[in-house]
């Protein structure tokens, strides 16, 4: 299961690798403080709680690529590690958090504004998916319970560019996630070995502001949008 949620994460990440060479690329990284709210209805038949509220920590690897030098409309791809902080359970009250590192992957069209020649204003909206997994052993869960999450997610940050090759950018992240799936490979209750369902009524809203920097990737000198 490991391989498979990194061959995704990674082919998700690539697919915002340009093969044209006339077009340019913003490869980004970004420092990231992340608040999400879940819900869901009743799942106690499995004795499983999604209807949670965190805070997270972590960084995002970005890329923005256009399909031409002074084209507005491009390809956006971007993978965020995060590593919950606090966590509260329904109107429980907030405890430190010992939810495993969560994997976020966004890929979708992007579209860039230009304010000024050294400030550009860029945004990207598209699939967004995340994974978490670990092992447990306990009363309920005994195995390794792996959790998925399919949505819209939804990028705008404003860069300024220091020159022709290296920008500062500060932004937010948006997820809408529609779908959760659970799986364990071990046993869940009365429910046997290597079992998942969807969660029922599952909803995720997750604001993620960040910022960080960059380069400026296959572009001549003074060319393309919003730079010096």
């Amino acid at each position: 299961m490991k391989k498979r949620i990194a061959i995704i994460l990674c082919v998700l990440l690539l697919a915002g690798v340009p093969v044209f060479a006339a077009t340019e690329h913003w490869i980004g990284l970004g420092g990231d403080y992340s608040f999400s709210i879940a819900t869901d209805k009743d799942s106690s038949p499995w004795n499983l709680n999604f209807d949670v509220t965190e805070q997270a920590v972590g960084f995002n690897i970005m890329s923005y690529n256009f399909f031409n030098a002074k084209g507005a409309v491009g390809l956006y791809a971007d993978l965020g590690f995060l590593f919950p902080i606090k966590e509260k359970a329904g109107n429980g009250s907030w405890v430190d958090s010992d939810s495993p590192m969560l994997f976020n992957a966004i890929v979708g069209p992007a579209y860039r504004y230009n304010i000024s020649k050294s400030v550009t204003f860029s945004t990207a909206a598209g699939l967004n998916l995340g994974v978490w997994s670990e092992s447990g052993s306990g009363q309920y869960v005994n195995g390794r319970l792996t959790f998925v999450t399919l949505g819209l997610g939804i990028d705008a940050g404003v860069q300024f560019a220091i020159d022709n090759k290296f920008f500062i950018r500060a932004g937010s992240k948006f997820g809408f996630d529609f779908g959760g799936h659970w799986s364990v490979s071990g046993n869940v209750g009365s429910l046997g070995s290597s079992t998942g369902d969807w969660v029922d009524g599952y909803f995720r809203f997750t604001a993620t502001p960040y910022i960080g920097g960059g380069v400026y990737l296959n572009t001549g000198k003074k060319s393309g949008l919003g730079r010096l």
